[in-house]
């Protein structure tokens, strides 16, 4: 269910920024309500053709929501390291999706340690070469809507979407 969002005009903040015209790509209709949905479900299909079974990452919330949903989808497991002030409502989502949630107060030493002694795959997008290729479909979408957009502005936390968009 992910990808293929909304793209919705915003007419009066485009003339207050003195643009023609501003469209907003609708990430947060995806699934888990995050852009994360798209890498994250590529990465686990990806990985689980060499080895299926268990996945780690660690996150702030969104990206271990779409990677659990994903796993979910799959068939796969995640273990998901967090920070205990990973908000309330992001903790009741990944739990309702199965994962295996780990609370630390250093959940990326630990998602990276666990992957490495267990020989498990880290999902952790600036870990892992295959994260941007899934966001590749955001620029293919707004291609196939917009053709001839003069300029796309992102969001970026890691950079690993954005890369994966530029490519696109």
């Amino acid at each position: 269910g992910e990808g293929d969002t909304a793209l919705q005009e915003l007419p009066r903040l485009a003339e207050q920024l003195g643009v023609g015209r501003l469209l907003l790509k609708r990430e947060d209709l995806n699934p888990s309500g995050s852009h994360k949905d798209r890498g994250l479900l590529y990465q686990v299909v990806r990985h689980r053709r060499e080895l299926p079974g268990t996945f780690v990452l660690s996150s702030s919330g969104n990206a271990a929501v779409a990677a659990a949903a994903a796993c979910r989808v799959t068939g796969d497991r995640l273990v998901a390291f967090v920070s205990p002030v990973t908000s309330a409502a992001k903790q009741a989502r990944l739990l309702a999706t199965e994962a295996v949630v780990i609370r630390t107060e250093r959940p990326i030493n630990f998602g990276r340690y666990a992957a490495r002694v267990f020989g498990l795959p880290d999902l952790r997008g600036t870990k892992d070469p295959v994260a941007s290729i899934g966001y590749r479909s955001i620029a293919a979408e707004l291609q196939a809507a917009e053709p001839g957009i003069d300029a796309v502005f992102t969001f970026s936390s890691s950079g690993v979407s954005m890369e994966g968009i530029a490519d696109g």
